[in-house]
């Protein structure tokens, strides 16, 4: 808990957009607002994106969407970056890395931002496959 709450003071005093989607968030507005802004501006986030829309790889990681075959030509719109670390690691930070990103589709990203375990590949992957 301790470590959570001086990840909570460092990431308030960064300069990223507090969104209102997250207004009924369990996890309040910060920390998921904080995540989308990574997932948006960060460089390594960035370039994977890029990678894995060259490679023609439209398919969400967790429920196996083809974003390409379902949305004719929208996919590099709709493919999502999720980043997997919890915000401690985040927040001291540490680079993020190609094995710290999924790409998702949109249900699937915003069931990822919905609740803070959910954040970690695996229980998002036991949530998805339960359905």
């Amino acid at each position: 808990m301790h470590s959570v709450a001086n990840t909570i003071k460092v990431i308030d005093r960064l300069d990223f957009p507090i969104l209102p989607t997250y207004e009924d968030n369990i996890m309040g507005m910060l920390l998921p607002s904080y995540y989308e802004y990574l997932e948006q501006s960060d460089k390594t986030v960035k370039n994977a994106r890029k990678v894995v829309l060259a490679q023609g790889k439209t398919k969400c990681s967790l429920c196996g969407c083809d974003l390409e075959e379902v949305y004719l030509g929208r996919a590099n719109e709709l493919l999502e970056a999720h980043i997997m670390l919890p915000i401690a690691q985040i927040s001291r930070r540490e680079k993020i890395t190609l094995s710290d990103i999924l790409f998702l589709c949109p249900a699937c990203h915003k069931l990822a931002h919905t609740a803070p375990e959910l954040i970690e590949e695996q229980n998002l992957r036991e949530l998805v496959k339960g359905r």
